[in-house]
């Protein structure tokens, strides 16, 4: 039983380890350039995907001109969108 139950951890782990975009890379063309939106809906930028990003995830995208870090808060798949704001804007997001 103990065998099993670290077989199954083990999994779990070697799972995590595998991006998610590599996965689905093998079904969909994950690497579909698109808008990086602030949330106002102005086009502020560039990205290489939308099925590369999560809610939070602040690297990896372009954001022409900026000084300050920006996080996606909202994915528009049907446009190929990401929206980013800042940190405050994500933290209004989640609660």
């Amino acid at each position: 039983m103990k065998s099993l139950l670290r077989r199954q951890k083990a999994v779990k782990f070697a799972l995590w380890k595998i991006p998610t975009s590599r996965v689905l890379n093998k079904h969909y063309n994950t690497n579909l350039p698109g808008n990086v939106v602030g949330k106002d809906g102005n086009i502020i930028g560039r990205h290489q995907g939308y099925m590369h990003y999560t809610i939070g995830k602040r690297r990896g995208f372009e954001v022409f001109g900026a000084h300050e870090p920006h996080f996606v808060i909202k994915i528009n798949a049907e446009k190929n969108e990401i929206v980013v704001g800042t940190k405050d804007d994500l933290a209004q997001k989640g609660g």
